[in-house]
């Protein structure tokens, strides 16, 4: 992960991690990204959006196939992603994240 604008500077989650800098969520990520030779998006849909005053919260499901040289893992759920309207970019940055896998 390389690009963090569209995110708040801080007091970010991302699952059980908080609050996270946007410096610790890429290296959470990136972490993660570094178990698997490959990555794979096999499916990511949004479900469902909703917009209340300066909240915005958008759910939906997700697979992914994550490649080694010896396996193969699919990585399957939903998830929630939280953004909140920042008054002085006027642009909707994301706070907080949920994963669930299946």
């Amino acid at each position: 992960m390389e690009q963090t604008h569209n995110f708040k500077r801080d007091n970010l989650r991302l699952n059980k991690h908080y609050p996270l800098s946007r410096d610790s969520l890429k290296n959470i990520i990136n972490r993660f990204k570094s178990a698997y030779d490959n990555l794979e998006i096999d499916d990511i849909t949004a479900d469902n959006c909703t917009v209340e005053d300066k909240l915005s919260t958008v759910t939906g499901t997700y697979a992914v196939t994550g490649m080694t040289d010896t396996d193969k893992h699919t990585l399957s759920g939903s998830w929630k992603v939280i953004l909140t309207f920042d008054e002085e970019s006027e642009y909707w940055v994301c706070y907080r994240s949920r994963d669930r896998r299946n």
